[in-house]
């Protein structure tokens, strides 16, 4: 009996000395870079500049790099799928400003809203969405 005690307080010890190690959230809380964190879908409004009529209208910004994303344009109503344009990425305080030096493409991400403004043809648009 008396071997059985110690082999149990034995037991005990070594289980109170073993390192207890758990998970933590510190790997989902790792910084993410701005394009990430702005990159996703937008559903909004399109218009043409000059014009009160509004369109449905769709923009994906995909990562490129920690500081560029790529934008696509899709409005049915208007059968304009524009394809790709990089733009870069300026932090502003809260929000981010989107450029591109070899298109007329600019924008601002503010939370989950995205403001476009490019020129195709003769025309400039602009989108207003949320992700």
């Amino acid at each position: 009996m008396k071997v059985l005690k110690y082999l149990t307080m034995l037991f005990a010890m070594a289980c109170m000395s073993m390192p207890l190690t758990g998970c933590s959230d510190d790997d989902e809380d790792e910084a993410k870079d701005t394009a990430t964190l702005i990159a996703g879908d937008y559903s909004g409004t399109l218009s043409v500049m000059g014009y009160t009529d509004q369109y449905r209208a769709y923009v994906g910004v995909s990562r490129k790099s920690a500081d560029a994303v790529a934008v696509v344009v899709d409005c049915d109503e208007l059968n304009m799928h524009l394809s790709s344009v990089i733009l870069d990425i300026t932090a502003k305080g809260s929000s981010f400003e989107l450029t591109s030096t070899s298109k007329a493409v600019s924008g601002a991400v503010v939370g989950n809203n995205l403001n476009l403004t490019f020129s195709t043809g003769s025309d400039t648009f602009a989108f207003y969405g949320k992700k």
